[in-house]
């Protein structure tokens, strides 16, 4: 017959010898990581896409500007104030979208959606980037600025989706040799 001190581990404690201190972790207590899971050229499109965002509110403050200098009524400052608005927010949320996603893939690594979703709402910058330069009265850096912008952005979603797929492809085996898994 085992007595209480020889399963709990001491008279006094009520516990069994294997639920002392240095096997039980608290249930909140997480694995954190300084190291982050993504790739340098995540980084770089965060810092891309920030300044696509950045840009993008300096050029609608232009814009408007612009508005406001040849007019000055406050009823149509204030349709303009919406117009310009309504305009740039097109340009400065895929910009802030984009910038998340980079920044989400670096920390944690990336997701074959958010790569996708920046395609989608990059690419159609490439051609609104070329029909600001010839176009609009803005300044001509704002539609190269986007043009190259979005370029950048797009192929990192492209390479970046392409190494992805790569790496989903295949797994590790316990032996360390790496076997496709036809997908």
């Amino acid at each position: 017959m085992t007595s209480i001190a020889e399963v709990t581990g001491s008279p006094s404690c009520g516990y069994p010898v294997w639920m002392n201190e240095d096997v039980i972790q608290s249930v909140n207590a997480r694995e954190t990581s300084s190291l982050a899971t993504g790739r340098p050229a995540d980084l770089i499109a965060t810092l891309l896409a920030t300044l696509g965002t950045i840009l993008s509110v300096i050029a609608a403050i232009w814009f408007f500007a612009g508005f406001a200098e040849n007019d000055t009524r406050p009823e149509h400052l204030v349709s303009v104030f919406i117009l310009t608005l309504g305009l740039f927010v097109l340009a400065i949320v895929p910009f802030a979208v984009v910038a998340e996603f980079a920044r989400r893939a670096y920390r944690t690594g990336g997701r074959l959606a958010h790569y996708l979703w920046t395609l989608f709402l990059m690419l159609p910058w490439v051609v609104l980037g070329a029909l600001s330069v010839t176009y609009t009265p803005l300044p001509v850096w704002v539609g190269f600025t986007a043009i190259g912008l979005a370029t950048l952005l797009s192929l990192w979603a492209l390479v970046s989706f392409g190494l992805d797929i790569g790496r989903n492809r295949t797994r590790r085996s316990g032996k360390g040799d790496v076997q496709s898994d036809g997908i």
